[in-house]
């Protein structure tokens, strides 16, 4: 199928061959621009300079080739002029599509979107090649990213699946904050989801958790990845309430596990806004509480 940059130059070429047959026919100079306008004019001189008062033998056939051949000429600027005005459309909608392509914001450059003739479609032309090697460039790049990141998330989803080895600090972690009501944490790629597994062998998605076991859950992950994240050297967290939703049992429980990470040298800095949760740490790890004074 044609595009309009084709068809636009065949019907271009095809008007010029016509126009220069019109010439040829009328003795028209071939600089002269109003061609059809002209032909109309030299008909009409030539119609005025008949005289048909003249005396002579009356021919029928000739006067018929006559008129046949006039009619014919008639149609044809006819049809010219129709084409030509088709021609002006569609180079309009041209210049209007071109327009709303942004060439010239995407390429950087500024040239004259508004196609007049044959020499401004030439340049419209090299102009929409330039944008579709930029638009089959971008599309490489994206294609290249894309693969880049299937490689980055295919490596992460490995990275994961090592954090939920049976013998990870993460899963021995969760166990013993929840008291062992649950005993395995597992990753999903192909659902996208963290997985953990009861007491009873009953798995869960991590999103159907509890409030508090989430958070436990959450802890866990932190305290793994805080320890792969230093490859074995002891760092610090902060934390802002993480307890906030435990019951009593399972505060002194989390209260207890920090306890043991900072035995193992870790620094623990823990805000709360409850008093309940500073008298459970007071009791816990035998030590005082500071109290910040409020702006």
């Amino acid at each position: 199928m044609k595009n309009i940059s084709e068809e636009i130059i065949e019907f271009e070429t095809k008007i010029k061959e016509k126009m220069g047959a019109l010439k040829r026919a009328l003795k028209i100079e071939d600089n002269e621009k109003n061609v059809i306008e002209i032909a109309k004019q030299k008909l009409k001189e030539t119609t005025s300079e008949i005289d048909f008062k003249l005396r002579g033998k009356f021919n029928q056939e000739k006067l018929e080739k006559l008129e046949t051949s006039f009619r014919q000429i008639n149609d044809e600027i006819k049809k010219l002029e129709k084409k030509l005005e088709n021609h002006k459309i569609k180079i309009s909608h041209y210049s209007q599509e071109l327009l709303r392509l942004e060439i010239n914001t995407i390429l950087n450059d500024e040239f004259n979107l508004m196609v007049e003739n044959l020499d401004s479609l030439i340049v419209s032309i090299e102009k929409l090649n330039q944008y579709i090697m930029y638009i089959e460039n971008r599309a490489d790049v994206c294609r290249n990213a894309l693969e880049i990141f299937d490689e980055i998330e295919e490596d992460e989803r490995n990275q994961i699946n090592q954090l939920f080895d049976k013998d990870s600090i993460c899963v021995n972690f969760f166990k013993k904050i929840t008291g062992r009501n649950y005993i395995d944490i597992s990753f999903k790629p192909e659902m996208g989801e963290i997985y953990v597994k009861k007491r009873n062998n009953e798995e869960l998605s991590a999103y159907k958790l509890s409030e508090s076991t989430f958070d436990q859950l959450y802890l866990a992950i932190r305290v793994d990845l805080a320890q792969r994240i230093l490859e074995g050297e002891k760092g610090f967290l902060i934390m802002d309430d993480i307890f906030l939703s435990y019951d009593t049992n399972r505060l002194k429980e989390g209260i207890n596990i920090l306890k043991e990470l900072s035995d193992l040298g870790w620094q623990i800095i823990y805000f709360t806004a409850k008093d309940f949760v500073c008298e459970l740490f007071t009791e816990v790890i035998k030590s005082d509480v500071v109290r910040l004074k409020p702006l």
